[in-house]
């Protein structure tokens, strides 16, 4: 897990958009991959975004922010390679 942290003109900077407003511009399809107990970024967001767009949204059963724990990590990266060699075919 990276390390870092955002300056408060990043926070600022996005109040400046309308994130309802760009998601009807997005055309390709979109799959998100939450852990269900992440407590960084609640999953409530991802479900919102999810029903903005259209997206498939997959939640990983225990899985915390940084998927910390081995299998929460194989899980995450295995949906997600699923998910591009599907788009490939």
């Amino acid at each position: 897990g990276e390390d870092y942290a955002l300056k408060w003109d990043f926070w600022k900077d996005m109040q400046r958009y309308d994130t309802g407003k760009l998601t009807k511009k997005i055309r390709c399809k979109i799959f998100i991959v939450h852990g269900d107990k992440d407590d960084v970024v609640p999953i409530k967001y991802s479900k919102a975004f999810a029903r903005l767009t259209g997206a498939t949204l997959f939640a990983i059963k225990g899985a915390e922010h940084r998927y910390l724990k081995k299998k929460h990590y194989n899980e995450m990266k295995s949906c997600l390679k699923s998910f591009i060699m599907e788009q490939c075919k």
